[in-house]
C-alpha cells in the first residue's frame, strides 16, 4: 500500500509534459549507432569534439534570452514551436523557409553572442532552395542548422515516408558547399527508424553515415 505522500509525488511527476528528445552525433567520420532519445546538441567549432552540450528549443527573442540567461550553452529554433506561435498551426510542414529565416534573424539580433542552431525541415525545397536558405541563416548570424529527410510532414511517432537518400546526401553536398570554410555547424536529422519497425535503425545508421559522409557535422536520429 502506498502512502498518501508516495500517491501525490506520482501525481506531480505524471503531471509534468513528457520530453521527447533524439540524438545528436558529432563526428564526421563513420557515426555509431545512438541512443534515439537523448537530446543533445554539439557546436563543434565553439567547443571542443568530444564534449556534448545540451541545448533547449526557442521559437521566438525572449524564449532566446530566457534560454541564454538561466545559463544554457545553445539554442534551437524549433519548427514545430515557431509554426505554433507564429501561425497557430501544428507542424505540418506550413513554415516556410523564409518565414523561418526571418523568426531566426529576430533571435540572432536579440542575443548575438549566443549560438543559434535553425530547424529548416527540409531545406525550403530542392538543392538551390537549401543553399539560399542555408547562406541566408549565415548572414542573419545563425551558427547551424538541422534539415531533414522526411517527406513531407507527420506528427506523431508513426511510420513516416522518406526521400531517397541519395537525394537528400544531394541537398546535404549542397548546404556544405554553401557554407564553404564558415564557422557553420551541418546537422543531418533522418527519420528512417521509424519508417520500418524491422529496418528503420539499421536504415537510419546507414543514411546517418551517408550523410556525414556527404559533409554533415553531426547526424540526429528521430
Amino acid at each position: 500500500m502506498r502512502s498518501a505522500d508516495e500517491l501525490d509525488s506520482g501525481r506531480r511527476r505524471s503531471d509534468r509534459a513528457p520530453r521527447v528528445t533524439v540524438a545528436v552525433a558529432v563526428t564526421r567520420d563513420p557515426p555509431r549507432a545512438v541512443h534515439p532519445f537523448t537530446h543533445s546538441l554539439t557546436h563543434a567549432r565553439t567547443h571542443a569534439r568530444s564534449s556534448i552540450k545540451p541545448s533547449s528549443g526557442c521559437y521566438d527573442a525572449l524564449s532566446a534570452k530566457i534560454l541564454q540567461q538561466a545559463g544554457h550553452q545553445a539554442a534551437l529554433v524549433s519548427g514545430a514551436a515557431v509554426s505554433a506561435t507564429q501561425l497557430g498551426e501544428p507542424d505540418l510542414g506550413l513554415l516556410t523557409a523564409p518565414e523561418m529565416v526571418r523568426r531566426t534573424t529576430q533571435i540572432c539580433n536579440s542575443v548575438p553572442t549566443f549560438p543559434v542552431i535553425a530547424d529548416i525541415e527540409s531545406g525550403g525545397g530542392g538543392v538551390l532552395n537549401v543553399q539560399r536558405t542555408v547562406k541566408s541563416l549565415m548572414q542573419c548570424g545563425a551558427r547551424g542548422c538541422i534539415i531533414e529527410d522526411q517527406a513531407g510532414k507527420r506528427m506523431g511517432h508513426g511510420a513516416r515516408s522518406m526521400v531517397p537518400a541519395e537525394e537528400f546526401v544531394s541537398k546535404i553536398a549542397a548546404a556544405r558547399e554553401a557554407i564553404g570554410e564558415a564557422d557553420f555547424f551541418l546537422i543531418a536529422r533522418t527519420d528512417a527508424r521509424s519508417a520500418s519497425a524491422k529496418r528503420g535503425l539499421e536504415d537510419a545508421i546507414l543514411r546517418a553515415n551517408l550523410y556525414c559522409q556527404a559533409g554533415a557535422d553531426a547526424h540526429v536520429v528521430g
